[in-house]
């Protein structure tokens, strides 16, 4: 199945799970609502954290559901887990350099499908089975990521505050919706062809 059909199919929940996180993300940095670093500051943060992993967890599982069929089940445990590390790992990367965020972020989507799959380790297998169309991948979303946070940086030069990250985490949660369903896609595909060619159902 395509990204674009997976896309299609799950819809229902991508696009109130983009909004919503958008609105979290743009309320948190609300001059009005923004304190001064202390107990409030960490509130916001952690608001901020909490909203993206959940949206990262729920994107995830829809994707998955949209590939299997039937409705999108409650995330398990472990896909709430792999979200918060995957958004650690990101933010960790942040505060180290810049520079490392688009290859964190990169990685959270080779490894997403796979956990929602209830398979940690099936994006990694994709790079041994179709390394050219990982690659490929890869390298499509390294460059959508490094596009996204560009124009990001220059939205800010025109447009700041809580409009500015609105429409940022708009755009880019619905860029990374397609990521995941393309990722979703290789990623299920090519566990398809590995339970066929070991004669096992999928």
């Amino acid at each position: 199945m395509s990204a674009w059909r997976i896309v299609a199919r799950g819809w229902r929940v991508f696009v109130p799970v983009v909004l919503i996180n958008a609105v979290v993300q743009a309320a948190t940095v609300a001059p009005a609502l923004t304190p001064e670093p202390g107990a409030g500051f960490l509130a916001l943060a952690a608001a901020s954290f909490l909203a993206f992993s959940a949206a990262s967890a729920a994107v995830a599982v829809a994707a998955r559901a949209a590939v299997v069929g039937g409705r999108m089940p409650w995330p398990r445990w472990w896909v709430w887990f792999g979200s918060v590390l995957a958004v650690l790992a990101m933010t960790a990367s942040a505060l180290l350099s810049p520079i490392a965020v688009p290859f964190a972020a990169v990685l959270a989507l080779v490894v997403m499908p796979g956990i929602a799959a209830g398979d940690g380790l099936a994006g990694v297998r994709v790079f041994a089975r179709r390394p050219w169309r990982a690659i490929l991948l890869s390298i499509g979303s390294l460059l959508s990521i490094v596009v996204l946070w560009v124009g990001a940086l220059l939205l800010g030069f025109f447009i700041t505050g809580a409009i500015a990250a609105f429409a940022t985490w708009l755009v880019s949660g619905a860029i990374a919706v397609v990521l995941v369903g393309a990722w979703t896609s290789l990623v299920s595909e090519t566990a398809r062809a590995g339970h066929a060619q070991h004669g096992s159902r999928p």
